[in-house]
């Protein structure tokens, strides 16, 4: 097992779960009415998703690795 592998994978995967943070901190930001809701917040919930998704995806490759499996 290669361990820098392991913890670099795990924090890559840590950042892709932050990602999906930022999107709740949003919503909470609506929901107490300190930011109004528009068009435009349709464009960063994409983007944050899109990027959650790479960075927990490239995070579990970097810990397969690291564990001696194929990272596919």
């Amino acid at each position: 097992m290669n361990k820098k592998l392991f913890a670099k994978g795990e924090i890559v995967a840590i950042y892709g779960i932050l990602t999906i943070g930022v999107l709740w901190v949003f919503e909470l930001l609506i929901a107490i009415k300190v930011i109004s809701r528009s068009e435009d917040w349709v464009y960063y919930y994409i983007f944050c998703s899109i990027i959650s998704l790479l960075l927990m995806a490239y995070g579990c490759f970097f810990m397969a690795k690291g564990k001696g499996y194929h990272p596919i």
